[in-house]
């Protein structure tokens, strides 16, 4: 391929200019196209075609911890990748609490509020979406590493992992020793199948062949990429479409050269310059051409849209990002989702995230709880799979998913129309308590405390009539009325 071609502009010059260049790793590539005329106002030799953007790169050669520049830069700077990696992290770790029948909950509780175990936690989900990995470093009372003193997160840039024949993981990190100079220290090796001693080590999305997990933005760079660059494009095409652009088509045919078509053009041109307005941006060209916009025919009267329609063509790019990062593509698409297909999206992206919160839930009570209550692993490789035993469960306060509210509302209408009993919907919907007893119509059986007060109302409402006068043929009929009501309450309860 030539450094340099040569092309002729509007004016009939000929103008160089280099050649197209490959493209870049990481963002939108070189922007190709001819350099525009410096006889159209408002523009420069710099600038080129906006619509030839190249995005295509493989990075399928490389390792993860060498995409890590790449993986900052979409997490934390830029625009779409910052939203979904916000979003994920999120919805993977949302807020929660503990709970247990001995009470050690509160203890625990206490340890995760002074410590602040909420922020540690967050960040090391934070660090596992970006780049694949995320680790926290335990600081234990005593020699033992047993009583677990606080955590911290370990920043996954600056740490090594090697990963042996067996599956065994070390990690390294490097350090400065007091004279300055940079040492890799071993900081805990991770065996499979057996919690790690020092670290907390959580890998959302698995990578069998390397030491390094995947991270939520590989295989979509060029989507977030290529969105974040539209987005400017679309900010600029506003600013450009805001306002009617002024054209002036110029006779000079009596003109006898290029300067002096040159010069008419400049003149015309700076006529408009002196007026400050907000439409003050004209386009001034020679008669014989013709100036106009996809769509339009080629003439600069022609009504054709300027702007094409952007969703159509935006959307599978959208949904192929938000997919990755469990985002219902109707929080975007605002205009043409339906609140049904909303609904079905996130039932979808829901039944995508259990297993990652599930999965960090596990590490969670059983390699950071069993350290806060200072409960021992065992030391043997043949009990590897032995977890401290301890009665504390994690429960997450996002609220009932969407499909179990609807078979709460299905349910209540027909417990309601007497179509199903109690026991049956409570089993159906998943709250089945093995500790409750049902009598043989599938009603829950009322303990002895409810059932004096149920006698106890049923008297009142027996003895409400002989209170004051009583005695008439009314009062008996209020009577038997007022019986009959509290029973039929009562087994309707």
């Amino acid at each position: 391929m030539p450094e340099e071609l040569t092309i002729t502009d509007i004016a009939g010059r000929k103008v160089i200019r280099p050649a197209k260049k490959k493209t870049r790793l990481l963002g939108v590539g070189y922007m190709g196209g001819n350099p525009v005329s410096p006889t159209i106002t408002g523009v420069n030799e710099k600038n080129r075609t906006p619509s030839a953007y190249e995005t295509r790169a493989d990075y399928s050669p490389k390792v993860e911890n060498e995409m890590f520049g790449i993986y900052e830069k979409l997490a934390y700077h830029n625009d779409f990748g910052c939203v979904f990696r916000e979003a994920l992290v999120s919805q993977i770790c949302p807020h929660f609490h503990f709970e247990s029948e001995s009470g050690k909950h509160e203890d625990v509780e206490a340890f995760w509020k002074q410590h602040e175990m909420d922020t540690h936690l967050h960040s090391i989900v934070d660090q596992a979406v970006s780049y694949g990995t995320g680790v926290g470093q335990y600081t234990f009372i005593g020699k033992d590493a047993r009583q677990l003193l606080y955590m911290t997160r370990l920043d996954t840039t600056s740490l090594e992992l090697e990963k042996d024949k067996k599956g065994v993981i070390t990690v390294k990190q490097t350090q400065k020793d007091e004279k300055g100079q940079e040492t890799k220290v071993v900081i805990d090796k991770i065996p499979v199948g057996r919690p790690p001693e020092m670290i907390f080590f959580w890998q959302p999305f698995h990578n069998p062949k390397s030491a390094w997990g995947w991270s939520s933005f590989r295989p979509v760079i060029h989507n977030i990429t290529g969105l974040s660059e539209m987005g400017r494009d679309i900010f600029a095409a506003i600013k450009n479409l805001a306002y009617n652009q002024r054209i002036m088509a110029l006779d000079l045919s009596d003109a006898n050269s290029i300067a002096e078509k040159d010069a008419a053009i400049a003149d015309a041109t700076l006529f408009f310059d002196r007026f400050e307005s907000a439409t003050n941006s004209v386009l001034v060209f020679e008669n014989c051409h013709e100036y106009g916009f996809a769509g339009t025919a080629g003439g600069q009267t022609s009504a054709g849209a300027r702007m094409q329609p952007l969703m159509p063509i935006i959307e599978p790019v959208l949904s192929v990002a938000l997919q990755r990062f469990k985002i219902a593509l109707g929080h975007f698409e605002q205009s043409d989702a339906s609140r049904q297909i909303l609904k079905e999206q996130e039932e979808a992206m829901e039944r995508a995230i259990e297993p990652l919160r599930e999965n960090l839930k596990w590490k969670i009570l059983n390699e950071i709880v069993p350290r806060i209550l200072g409960l021992a692993f065992p030391d043997s490789e043949t009990d590897w799979h032995v977890i401290p035993e301890h009665d504390i469960r994690l429960v997450w306060d996002i609220g009932m998913p969407s499909n179990i509210r609807d078979k709460i509302d299905i349910y209540s209408l027909a417990i309601e129309y007497g179509m199903v009993t109690p026991q049956y919907a409570a089993q159906m919907c998943g709250f089945a308590d093995p500790n409750a007893e049902w009598d043989e119509y599938g009603f829950l059986l009322k303990s002895e405390a409810e059932q004096d007060l149920e006698a106890a109302q049923i008297k009142a409402a027996t003895m409400r009539p002989t209170q004051g006068k009583g005695g008439s043929v009314a009062s008996r009929q209020d009577a038997r009325r007022n019986v009959r009501n509290a029973t039929k309450g009562s087994r309707n309860e």
